[in-house]
């Protein structure tokens, strides 16, 4: 899908929605991909995805901490308020499958 190690925002929101075939991943894919870009320049290297991957994998509490928050602080204010949380929810159901 990506030969050259890089992606932008589409194609990785079409690799991650092969994962959830009978929902609309888009949203939260949107969201994972903002978490991966750090250094926000709309795109992700295999680099900035395996670094990513090292933390949430090995990484230490806080570490796992701080990149959970950083992917769920949609509007990086420094808060996850009630409203934030809903739109998490909602597009994480609606990857899922419908049955």
């Amino acid at each position: 899908e990506c030969p050259s190690g890089v992606v932008n925002e589409d194609t990785f929101k079409d690799i991650y929605a092969q994962f959830f075939p009978q929902g609309d991943a888009s949203t939260y894919a949107h969201f994972l991909f903002n978490a991966f870009d750090t250094d926000h320049n709309g795109s992700v290297s295999f680099e900035d995805f395996v670094m990513g991957l090292s933390i949430l994998l090995r990484g230490t509490v806080q570490e796992k901490l701080i990149w959970a928050f950083n992917l769920y602080d949609i509007n990086k204010d420094g808060f996850i308020t009630k409203e934030v949380h809903y739109v998490l929810i909602i597009s994480v159901n609606n990857g899922r499958s419908q049955d």
